[in-house]
């Protein structure tokens, strides 16, 4: 790993952060995407994840005036584990668990509001550690698969920051 390839901390308004992407131009960020995985027990945490999302955004955004955008997977079928570490149940992603992901990106623009929010759901097999990403639209209700695949999905993400990329080329 180069110099050039690790996670680059960033000061933020409340606490310094490191970044998991950032883009940055003459060693100063100008770009940065945050991304989360969740593994397990999602619905136990799933405010926690959501609060510590726009926290961190609001602390990257709101003192550096800096894009934060989060790519968050998740797996449709998620794993509980109890105490001793075994598989207690089986946790399924719904339409509940995403509206406030959906109300969010709605959301005016504000410092806790993430510059573009991609997410991805999969699907794990755990005996072949086989990954297959789940088409919103085959297994959620049609509104909330429509949202999923239009301002949630990784193209709409993708397509947000090649638009900030083209506004700040212009802007110099």
């Amino acid at each position: 790993m180069s110099e050039d390839t690790r996670e680059i901390k960033i000061e933020g308004k409340y606490y310094p952060k490191d970044i998991d992407i950032s883009v940055t131009q003459s060693g100063s960020p100008i770009f940065c995407l945050g991304i989360k995985f969740v593994t397990s027990n999602y619905k136990q945490n799933a405010n926690n994840y959501f609060e510590n999302m726009m926290g961190e955004t609001a602390n990257i955004q709101a003192k550096n005036d800096l894009p934060y955008a989060q790519l968050i997977v998740l797996r449709r079928e998620t794993p509980y584990y109890n105490r001793e570490g075994g598989v207690e149940k089986i946790e399924t992603i719904d339409e509940k668990d995403l509206e406030k992901y959906i109300r969010l990106v709605d959301d005016k623009p504000q410092a806790h509001r993430p510059f573009a929010i991609g997410i991805i759901l999969v699907d794990i097999n755990e005996e072949t550690s086989e990954v297959q990403i789940i088409d919103p639209k085959s297994i959620l209700e049609d509104t909330i698969g429509e949202r999923m695949q239009t301002k949630l999905s990784i193209t709409y993400l993708l397509s947000e920051i090649e638009s900030y990329k083209k506004y700040y080329l212009t802007k110099e």
